[in-house]
Parts: C-alpha cells; structure tokens; sequence
C-alpha cells in the first residue's frame, strides 16, 4: 500500500487484512495514521514524489511485491512508474483534471455542467461555481463568488467557472476493473466539513443511500472508458461535477470482496459492509450541535477506531502534531499540510519535475 495517511488508506489496509492477506505500507509522512494499525506487517517511509521524483520512481520500481495499491493523489505519480490497481495514466490525469473530466462526460454522452475558463466566462456570480482545475478538500472552491472575487480572480490561470446546478448532492464510490463496475455505492454527507464557509469541504459524516441512476452513469462512463481501479465521483441534480480516480470516503460503505476477487487475490466471506460511517472525533469539533446531531453521532461507527485495532485511535494526536508541524513550518493551511507532499497538479507541475 502506497500512502497509508488516511482513514481510507486504513480501511484499505483492514479489508485487506480481512481477507488473509499480508499488508506492507508506505507513506512520505514520519507518522502516518495506517502506520500505527497492527493489521500492517511492516511500514516504510519513502522520499515524497512531488519533491524527489526521480528517488521515488526508483524505489518504487525496486518493491518486489506481487500487487501494489495506492489510496490517494499517489495513485497519479505510481502510474506513471508501474504496474498497479490503477489504470493509464493520461486516463488519471483527464478525470483528476476538473475540466478534462467534464471533456469526458461530454465524450461518454453523458450530463455534463458548463465549464469553463473563468476569463471566458461573464455571467452572473448568482450562477457560478468557482474553482481551480486542481483542488481538493474544496480548499479552492467558491460556491458563492462576489463580483469582487471574480474580477480579482479573472487574470489568473488555472481558475474555471462552472455552472451551478441545483439539487441533491450524492457521491459515489466503486471500483472498477477492465471496464467493469465490481462494487459500487452512493451516498451522502449528512454533516459536512468544519469550515461551514463558501468553500465546500470534504465530509464527515456518510451515510449510504439508493442511487440506481447514478450508479448507471458511472458505469456507462467505466465502460466507455475501459477504466480500471477506484473512482469516486460528486453528483449535484443528478449530474456528475467532478471525479476523484482515487479511493474517497464512500470506502468505508463497501465491501471490497468483488474486488479483490476481480484482482485475483484470495477472499474470504463475511465482511460486513457498514450503512454509515463517521469521523468521530473531528465531528466534535463542530460548532453547532442541533439534536439531530448526537443522533445520528451515536448510531454510526467510528472509521478510526476498531476494537481489535486501537492503535490508530490512539495515535491520532500525533497524527495532528505532524500535519500542524508541517502547516506551520511551510505557512499553509492544516488540509494543504496533509497532501502538500502528495498532490498531483499536473505534469507541468515545478515541484513534480
């Protein structure tokens, strides 16, 4: 496993372990969170391929495992170097892309909103979506742009205006493997992120719902593309806004036995799949606790903690003090501290070259 920080990196890592197979993972960070869980064999710490691209392909072509998985951004940079449960990697890079994504549903038939360049674009804020066309955690999303904003922004590359659509907002999550959705699930964040600002943000809370039309468009788009490994993408209205090719949240909703069998690799029956899941300690950390809050708070499952496998759950203050030890010391905010080694944003990108 490549890139062991997250907590669906853990979950990868449980699953994986579940079925009987021996798990060895690999970060950037000193103290990632998969580091601390005992469902791991042995951890290594390799050089970040956004800033030691060169270093990185080369011990990543040395690893002599059988199968290799990657959870988040890493899946771009690992592509590019070997074999993986990923797909090509001009594939990654078209859906990771927010316009090139949009490029494609339009190719595959299939809802796509309006983007475009935001120099081109001279509507009414009221009616757009403003973002760059590589972001993550919403850090650079605008749902709610003032003129000022727009006009600020407007001279800058790398800035889209999207239409904004109105409606529920459902994420998918699956896999898939030669064109073939495996497994599949929608679902919704009920609690969002902490910020409660214009950003956006990722979630908090899942919580798995029916979503049979949603889960078509997916796999049309799969199958259209003949894509292989994790995808995740975000619904407004019935219309996908964005993809992740990349393992996102909807993880922790899945059970990933059709997809380690559509791999190969040995399975055992029993995996539970859970209907909703829950950040639990970064949930306290809201400011606003209505009652239905502590309702649903106490009815899902933490995806840090297990019974059988504390010492994620215990690591977590240490886990924080690197990523805020890195924030401080590059002067960037805690989320880009988390994938500041990681991130994928473009093959022009200074720091990956």
């Amino acid at each position: 496993m490549v890139g062991v920080r997250s907590p669906a990196a853990l979950e990868l890592v449980r699953q994986l372990h579940f079925h009987g197979l021996e798990v060895e993972g690999a970060d950037f960070l000193h103290f990632p969170l998969g580091r601390f869980s005992s469902r791991l064999k042995r951890y290594t710490r390799l050089p970040s391929p956004r800033w030691h691209r060169a270093e990185f392909d080369r011990q990543l072509r040395a690893l002599p495992h059988r199968t290799i998985f990657a959870c988040n951004e890493e899946i771009l940079w690992c592509s590019a170097c070997r074999p993986g449960v990923w797909d090509r990697p001009e594939l990654l890079e078209r859906l990771h892309r927010k316009d090139h994504f949009v490029d494609l549903l339009k190719e595959c038939d299939l809802p796509a909103p309006e983007t475009v360049p935001l120099a081109k674009w001279s509507g009414h804020p009221q009616d757009v979506v403003v973002k760059r066309v590589y972001s993550r955690f919403g850090e650079t999303t605008w749902t709610r742009p003032t003129r000022e904003l727009l006009d600020s922004l407007r001279g800058q590359s790398g800035w889209l205006a999207q239409q904004k659509l109105e409606g529920e907002q459902i994420c998918f999550s699956g896999f898939a493997w030669r064109g073939e959705l495996v497994c599949a699930c929608c679902y919704r964040s009920r609690w969002g992120s902490l910020r409660g600002d214009d950003h956006g943000g990722a979630g908090l809370y899942f919580e798995r719902c029916q979503a049979p039309e949603l889960i078509a468009q997916a796999q049309r788009l799969v199958a259209q593309l003949q894509f292989s490994g994790p995808l995740g993408l975000d619904f407004v209205g019935g219309v996908a806004i964005e993809c992740n090719p990349r393992w996102t949240s909807g993880i922790h909703l899945l059970d990933l036995t059709p997809a380690l069998a559509a791999l190969g690799l040995p399975t055992r029956p029993g995996w539970q799949a859970r209907p909703r899941a829950q950040l639990a300690a970064a949930m306290l950390l809201r400011n606003r606790f209505p009652r239905e809050f502590w309702r649903d708070w106490r009815t899902a499952r933490d995806v840090i903690f297990h019974p059988q496998d504390w010492g994620p759950a215990l690591a977590q203050p240490l886990v924080l003090a690197e990523s805020l030890w890195r924030s401080k010391r590059r002067r960037i905010s805690l989320s880009q501290a988390m994938t500041w080694d990681i991130e994928w944003n473009g093959a022009g990108d200074v720091a990956g070259m």
